[in-house]
């Protein structure tokens, strides 16, 4: 028994120094970048992934980090860092058993992620809270949550976390084969290989499945998977899980020894990270297994330690503290619920205000349509009156339309002959015209003669010697003659510009 324990613990060591150095490269850079962070979100955002990171491995070191990071957000109003900070305080508390604590964290981060809306963070605490019930074996609303979970994460994307969780409370339901249903789910999940963590979860509940069908050996092969797998993520509280259920595996196998090399090895673990659930459960079982082996003396002291640290986590005040903050946030889902369903009845007696409203405005159109359809017909039976008018009238005008176009064709033989009688009229008034032309151009020119013959002695009676009254004769037939040859060639130019015409 000393050789193999040594040997499983050298084997032990050996696994856990290349997790180790993981874990503690990741604290170093978040060390580093709270170094770096120059604004106060960014220390608490963290802040909250260190605190987180320690969980598992320093619980206390966790505990300082978030209270800071809670205490900064809360200054700040950053709410987003509130509600993930009593997220990872739920999970500090959960971690060590005070299942009290982390249900008044998670209810209170539940109600942060709510206001804010956020389905990632509520599929968070649905689920942390449903393991809490689970683990007070408290199974109604631990399945209320969980399912909670489920719909909420199937909305986003493939719950593998939910799937394996889902198995282990079916599991103590015995419903075996709706355990099986889930864990398969949780092994076809793509990304399931790539988190070892969830892989070593997965092959704890396929163990854990096996135990209930005393598929003993094949529980054995899982849970030795299981472990490691968490010796990669390096989860302490899920190694002391699985060293528990190795050591049931051999205890039902009746290998005592191996049995009790586990439960040792289990309660090593949980006792360094303080989960005094998982003490509860391997002082139990260690005072079962000396009980059976007639060691009372050890059994007794077992049960004694079992006793008093679970006089310490379940008694009444606990479990009445735990009961109020249940009914606390079921009240106020109540209320929530109550709120919306006024909401929603609100927006219904709005919505069929707006519908009546609507009906009538359809119905004073409808009427102002019927109205208007009755003065269409009016109009219509008057447009067909007028149309008939139109008609008869039409049947008027082509009538006397034929009627002028018989006086037009009268009118039209008239012109045409008043045409002929004025072309006849003007032909002979020309003529009469040429005659009377040639008349007096003929006159004009007969006359100009005698009167250039006037002029002329008249011109030389002015050079001659006359007496005063003789004179003023003179000049008044050279006036006259002056006149008389001006108009004679006023009448010829007359005469020759209309010939050229």
């Amino acid at each position: 028994m000393g050789t193999f324990r040594r040997l499983s613990l050298y084997m032990g060591f050996f696994f856990f120094s290349l997790p180790i150095k993981s874990q503690n490269r990741e604290i170093d850079s978040l060390t580093r970048a709270l170094k770096q962070a120059t604004r106060e979100i960014d220390k608490v955002n963290v802040l909250n992934e260190r605190a987180f990171s320690y969980i598992h491995q320093d619980p206390t070191r966790a505990m300082a980090d978030v209270k800071k990071a809670l205490q900064l957000a809360k200054a700040l109003s950053f709410e987003p860092g509130i509600a993930r900070s009593l997220n990872v305080l739920g999970g500090i508390y959960w971690g060590q058993g005070e299942y009290d604590q982390a249900l008044n964290s998670y209810f209170s981060s539940l109600k942060e992620y709510q206001s804010l809306k956020d389905d990632v963070g509520l599929v968070k605490c649905y689920n942390n809270l449903g393991l809490i019930y689970y683990e007070l074996r408290d199974y109604k609303p631990a399945l209320e949550y969980l399912k909670k979970a489920q719909q909420k994460a199937e909305q986003i994307s493939r719950p593998l976390t939910i799937y394996i969780n889902l198995s282990q409370l079916f599991v103590s339901l015995d419903q075996v084969d709706s355990a099986e249903f889930y864990i398969n789910e949780a092994f076809e999940h793509p990304q399931i290989s790539q988190l070892p963590r969830h892989h070593g979860l997965a092959y704890s509940g396929r163990a854990e499945i096996d135990i209930k069908r005393e598929n003993y050996t094949q529980a054995l092969k899982h849970a030795t998977l299981a472990l490691r797998e968490f010796r990669h993520s390096l989860e302490k509280r899920s190694m002391a899980t699985v060293y528990l259920q190795l050591g049931t595996i051999h205890f039902l196998l009746d290998h005592p020894d191996s049995s009790t090399f586990y439960y040792q090895e289990a309660l090593e673990l949980a006792s360094s990270i303080k989960a005094r659930d998982l003490q509860i459960r391997i002082y139990e079982s260690m005072s079962d297994i000396f009980l059976q082996h007639d060691d009372l003396q050890s059994s007794l002291r077992y049960f004694k330690d079992y006793a008093a640290l679970k006089d310490t986590m379940f008694n009444e005040q606990r479990a009445s503290l735990i009961a109020r903050l249940h009914t606390e946030y079921e009240t106020d889902l109540l209320i929530k619920e109550n709120e919306n369903a006024e909401a929603k009845i609100r927006n219904r007696n709005a919505v069929i205000i707006v519908t009546i409203v609507l009906l009538l405005v359809s119905l004073v159109l409808a009427y102002g349509l019927y109205k208007q359809k009755m003065a269409e017909r009016k109009l219509n039976k008057l447009l067909k009156v007028k149309t008939d008018q139109i008609a008869h009238q039409n049947v008027m005008i082509k009538s006397q339309s034929k009627e002028l176009k018989a006086l037009n064709g009268s009118l039209q033989e008239l012109n045409n002959g008043l045409e002929e009688k004025v072309r006849s009229s003007t032909m002979l008034l020309q003529q009469k015209n040429k005659i009377l032309a040639d008349y007096a151009y003929a006159s004009a020119h007969e006359l100009r003669g005698p009167v250039a013959c006037v002029l002329g002695l008249s011109n030389i009676l002015q050079s001659s010697t006359l007496e005063a009254n003789e004179r003023e004769v003179v000049e008044h037939l050279k006036k006259a003659t002056d006149e008389l040859d001006h108009v004679m060639r006023s009448l010829r130019e007359r005469l020759e510009s209309e010939e050229q015409l």
